[in-house]
């Protein structure tokens, strides 16, 4: 009688226990590291954590010095989103998935500065048909040759 209650103990235990390592499965461990665009780290960042398959799931997760961020995932069978900020850099958003089979996941961001994302979208933007004439007829009305200004302005349309 008590050998079969042992049975059943240990039976009952390696039940739970196989539970406990299935659901351990879908856990993961994620860090990441954020960076400017010349390497250096940036300190303080803030993660934000969330997942279009689950409306209320939300995780706010902050950086340390080395900006280093790290934070477990209980379930990382689902897709979700990175949204990565600090102040006086553009803040980036990226989707992301755990491999399968992985426990361990590193991801890496660089933030451009405020200042090199405006040049950034300036240089696009100049690119784009019309604008560098725009600009080139500007700087000639500014600086007084009002007929090639009118000329260049004439282009750009």
């Amino acid at each position: 009688m008590r050998l079969r209650k042992v049975f059943v103990l240990l039976a009952v235990l390696l039940q739970v226990t196989g539970a406990a390592v299935v659901f351990a499965g879908a856990q993961a461990r994620v860090e990441g590291r954020v960076t400017d665009s010349k390497g250096n780290p940036i300190p303080d960042v803030e993660v934000t954590i969330t997942s279009p398959q689950v409306s209320t799931f939300k995780m706010v997760v902050n950086g340390d010095k080395k900006g280093v961020f790290k934070f477990l995932l209980l379930d990382a069978t689902r897709n979700y989103f990175f949204h990565v900020e600090a102040a006086g850099y553009q803040p980036q958003e990226r989707p992301f998935k755990v491999a399968a089979g992985s426990t361990d996941s590193v991801f890496e961001f660089t933030l451009n500065t405020i200042q090199e994302a405006a040049a950034a979208g300036t240089v696009s933007l100049m690119e784009q048909p019309g604008y560098k004439q725009m600009a080139e007829g500007r700087e000639l009305y500014e600086a007084g040759d009002k007929t090639a200004a009118l000329a260049k302005f004439k282009e750009a349309v």
